[in-house]
């Protein structure tokens, strides 16, 4: 039976860890007796395991649970001369799914383990042959005698390769890349192949803080045949069952290998070959429906795993309905764009998540301790904040330390296969990091660099500190936003957004331009220019008119009437008369104030300028004896424009994002949520059900894909 990917091991004499083990991720548990117990807590830590599992047993874990063994003393020592009477015991009393035998030097041993396992299970009343084994190789005599050891009975579920014995006894040096064991290694892997067993597990990663290691080998593992391996924490859980898990790369080329057998047998033709030239047969295509069946896509899940049975359903003309792919996606706009982004907070997270929109493949390249802070800004979408739903969508993210050069090596991996960086740090981060464009351009040439700061990198305030709201202060949009005597901000970060939109724009023209012309030029957007650029207009008028304009509220300074008013009800109505003719109508039609629009203070629309307070007295006298319904009807009729003051409570049920197609489905962590689709996409389409990534969720699977391309050139 496979034992799945992650194998946690949990200390006997822990009770408290291996309740929590229990009802955690791992694919299995292994309570160790062996080595995370002391000689002389050996005795008690048989008593509080047998406690644990009985306890845990009772509550129920259901077949849902992780499998549970526990791994005993070696063989032929005293101490599992004691190990197996007390863990015999448990047989029809806890959930005990099998043994870690560590040490094992021969098929005879397990033979002579499987007898007395037997006898145990009949007097238990258990099902003969409950109980798996789990041999662990991790001796010179063990690696020789893999093949017979795995053979030796139906109890084996795979072997386990102990690498610190071994290698101790062998007398090598471990090293990162860990050929020193290679040939033991792949040993394993044939005998447990051999023997029709699922790939061993590796050894544990015993730096329980060095992901990047753990990563690293875990991959290698993976890539000589190893199917899991051995976990000292449930934190290394996740990492080492994505880096086993199959990689985009992988289930591309599954999916074009089953296309192209669809293909071939829909015509009648017995092979075909991909446009690389690599010949499709039966085994290729069960090992593409593997991949997908790891992935959990429709292809691979009804197919047999290898086999007869699996030669047949390859044969041309098998394959069933219920097996054919899913109709691909529309095309996007930007498929086949790869973007790094070193973001946080907004600007540059708002950039890249419009790519994402259009079809680039974001990769978020995040801190290892808590990622992009935008995550705690607040916790109200199932624990994740609005803030990082609304601009990380459709993004895979990365865990990297920066700071370390292993992870700066990873990046700079990453940055080799893609078409543009964007980052978002201070910019003298950038500069230590060699992230620059400057910096780049020698070892990427064909990279995009788009960097977003608050201020111009070669201005006066490059290293000032650059908050939304700082901005908005700086370039003047505060001296017209609310009314002279109370300024405010604007109510959203619109110098990150506007930062967010020129990058974007910014980065599109400069893949255009390097597709035309071979030259990757850089992007550079600061939060202050941005908005100063939309603030041109208020500063041309101040610059060439030689008076500035002051802060109206909703009013307009150079229209009116042209604001808010109340109605009968309390709805709150901003109402806007462009010229004579509505004025007219708004007095005669909407307010049957006739005499009002013959008044000599409002006859043309400089005047009503110029008794403006007057003119809105006048108006919110009327406005406000009259329902909203009535005056809504009459100003439709008229032709004269208005709209209504919206609460963000009532924003989601306005009739203009109640219309179809404005909201799609958008998985978070925990859950699903509403999220709007973006405007303004070529043709309507965009990229639809991206994720919102739990911190450094893609690490593992990324890595593996950027060393197994980094292999293959």
């Amino acid at each position: 039976m496979d034992v799945g990917r992650t194998l946690l091991f949990v200390p006997g004499d822990r009770p408290d860890r291996i309740g929590k083990a229990l009802g955690g991720d791992a694919d299995a548990v292994a309570v160790d007796l062996e080595d995370a117990v002391a000689p002389e807590a050996k005795d008690s830590a048989r008593a509080l395991a047998a406690d644990a599992l009985i306890a845990r047993g009772q509550r129920g874990t259901g077949e849902g649970g992780p499998r549970v063994f526990v791994r005993v003393n070696a063989l032929d020592t005293p101490e599992a001369a004691a190990d197996l009477p007390a863990v015999l015991r448990l047989l029809g009393r806890a959930r005990l799914d099998g043994l870690i035998v560590p040490k094992v030097r021969s098929a005879e041993q397990l033979t002579e383990l499987s007898a007395r396992l037997d006898r145990a299970e009949s007097d238990a009343g258990t099902a003969p042959g409950a109980l798996s084994l789990l041999p662990v190789i991790e001796s010179a005599a063990g690696v020789l005698a893999a093949a017979a050891v795995a053979a030796s009975g139906p109890r084996v579920d795979t072997l386990v390769f102990g690498t610190l014995d071994l290698a101790a006894e062998l007398g090598v040096r471990p090293g990162p890349d860990g050929r020193e064991l290679l040939h033991a290694r792949s040993q394993l892997v044939l005998a447990t192949r051999a023997a029709g067993l699922p790939g061993p597990l590796d050894g544990p990663h015993a730096a329980l803080d060095d992901e990047g290691g753990l990563l690293r080998s875990t991959r290698a593992a993976r890539d000589l045949g190893f199917t899991g391996r051995v976990v000292l924490h449930p934190r290394q859980v996740a990492p080492v069952r994505e880096a086993f898990a199959p990689t985009r790369a992988e289930i591309g080329r599954a999916r074009d290998v089953l296309a192209a057998h669809r293909e071939a047998s829909g015509r009648g033709a017995g092979a075909v070959r991909l446009d690389d030239g690599t010949f499709v047969d039966a085994p290729v295509v069960a090992r593409a429906r593997a991949v997908l069946r790891e992935a959990g896509e429709p292809d691979g899940a009804a197919a047999p795993a290898s086999g007869p049975a699996a030669e047949s359903a390859a044969a041309p003309g098998a394959e069933s309905p219920a097996t054919a792919a899913p109709a691909p996606r529309a095309r996007l706009p930007l498929d086949g764009i790869t973007v790094v982004a070193v973001e946080q907070a907004v600007a540059a997270p708002f950039a890249t998540r419009q790519l994402a929109d259009l079809g680039a493949r974001v990769i978020k390249v995040e801190r290892p301790d808590g990622g992009d802070f935008a995550r705690g800004y607040d916790q109200v979408v199932h624990g994740t904040s609005s803030a990082f739903l609304w601009l990380n969508r459709g993004k895979e993210s990365v865990r990297l330390d920066l700071k370390d050069p292993g992870a700066l090596a990873e990046l700079h991996l990453l940055l080799e296969r893609a078409d543009a960086l964007v980052a978002n740090l201070a910019p003298d981060a950038l500069a230590r990091l060699g992230l620059t464009a400057a910096a780049l351009r020698e070892r990427h040439p064909e990279l995009i660099v788009c960097a977003i700061s608050g201020y111009a990198p070669d201005g006066p305030l490059a290293g000032k500190k650059a908050y939304d709201a700082l901005v908005q202060a700086e370039a003047g949009v505060m001296s017209l936003t609310g009314t002279a005597e109370a300024p405010a901000k604007v109510g959203v970060s619109v110098a990150d957004i506007a930062a967010g939109s020129h990058a974007f724009s910014g980065v599109l023209a400069a893949i255009r331009h390097r597709d035309v012309t071979g030259e990757a030029l850089p992007v550079e957007v600061s939060l202050f220019d941005a908005l100063t650029e939309w603030m041109a207009h208020p500063l041309y008028y101040t610059l060439y008119g030689g008076r500035a304009p002051v802060p109206m509220g909703t009013s307009h300074p150079a229209i009116a009437p042209y604001g808010t008013f109340t109605a009968a009800d309390g709805a709150s109505l901003l109402i806007a008369v462009q010229n004579e003719r509505e004025w007219a109508r708004l007095c005669t039609d909407v307010l049957e104030a006739a005499p009002l629009a013959a008044d000599e203070r409002f006859s043309s629309n400089t005047a009503r300028v110029a008794h403006r307070a007057a003119l809105d007295a006048e108006l919110a006298s009327r406005i406000g004896a009259y329902p909203s319904v009535t005056l809504t009807g009459r100003l439709d009729a008229a032709g004269i424009a208005w709209g209504r003051m919206t609460a963000v409570a009532d924003l989601p049920s306005h009739p203009e994002l109640a219309r179809q197609g404005r909201w799609m489905d958008t998985p978070v962590p925990g859950g699903t949520v509403r999220t709007l689709r973006p405007p303004g996409t070529p043709g309507g389409r965009s990229a639809e059900g991206g994720a919102l990534p739990a911190l450094g969720a893609h690490t593992a699977s990324v890595l593996a894909e950027l060393h197994a391309a980094e292999g293959e050139s």
